[in-house]
């Protein structure tokens, strides 16, 4: 028969296993956002994913491509670091096959898509299974009846010329005709921290990724530990942002996992953006 301070430690070391369990969950969940319309959009949903750095969730990443299937989305946006120069791309190449047949997908880089050997390659296999990559450019849809006009800039990591706020201000003056984009503006870059630029452009919403939630969480109190780019308790670790009334900013937390990194109340998303 257990004694009573036996029991007591066998309750102790399966709370603490269960609350470690808790704060590195590793499963993707669903992060929604739901923006009221403007400029008569609505009725419309996009999946948005980013940084998933060839992690893997199920075989052939099932689980990710049946969270996306059971949502239905009308596009699909993903704002860089698909891949890892440190991990094998099939992780990567298994999700783009699954969801090729989807929706339409739009893509813009990141850094690590610059930081691998080949970087040709890894964007030669993306637009292998249909997908758009905006490199500096900009689409303009019609959705039932909403008009959108998606553009994308190349991570600033591209070049070694110009970095940061900087390239991003060179690319972005590279569109073409973006003073006269007509429609509900979206921008899609891979780094959140210069929202001042994109906002000068009038988007009114802009999509990113790279700063993976700031890695740890603590609900209520830490939005996010660090980021890349924006260092200790990042301002753009990861959410829902409304910039100076006018550009709306939602910062995936991202899909990248490393057991040897573990994400602290902070677990993979897959976000759902959707206008009503």
């Amino acid at each position: 028969m257990i004694g009573f301070k036996s029991f007591k430690r066998w309750v102790g070391i399966v709370v603490i296993i269960s609350f470690i369990i808790l704060i590195t969950w590793n499963q993707p969940i669903y992060r929604y956002y739901k923006i009221d319309g403007k400029q008569e959009i609505h009725d419309l949903k996009v999946i948005h994913i980013s940084d998933l750095h060839s992690s893997n969730y199920g075989t052939k990443q099932s689980k990710l491509i049946r969270m996306i299937e059971e949502e239905a989305p009308d596009m699909i946006w993903i704002t860089g670091d698909l891949m890892d120069e440190n991990r094998s791309i099939q992780g990567a190449v298994d999700f783009l096959e699954g969801i090729q047949n989807e929706c339409p997908i739009y893509y813009v880089s990141g850094n690590h898509e610059y930081w691998h050997d080949d970087s040709d390659l890894i964007f030669d296999t993306i637009r292998s299974y249909g997908v758009t990559i905006l490199e500096n450019e900009s689409v303009t849809l019609n959705i039932r009846d909403n008009e959108i006009t998606i553009t994308g800039v190349i991570d600033p990591d591209a070049t070694l010329a110009y970095t940061g706020k900087e390239a991003l201000k060179r690319s972005l003056r590279r569109v073409k005709n973006i003073d006269s984009q007509e429609g509900y503006r979206v921008l899609l870059s891979h780094r959140p921290e210069h929202i001042e630029v994109y906002e000068s452009y009038g988007f009114d919403l802009v999509v990113t990724g790279h700063a993976h939630g700031g890695q740890v969480r603590i609900p209520f109190l830490i939005n996010g530990l660090y980021a890349p780019n924006q260092g200790w308790f990042p301002k753009y670790a990861g959410g829902y942002y409304a910039y100076k009334d006018d550009t709306e900013l939602i910062v995936s937390r991202g899909l990248s996992y490393n057991p040897r990194l573990p994400r602290v109340f902070n677990p993979p998303e897959v976000v759902v953006i959707e206008w009503h």
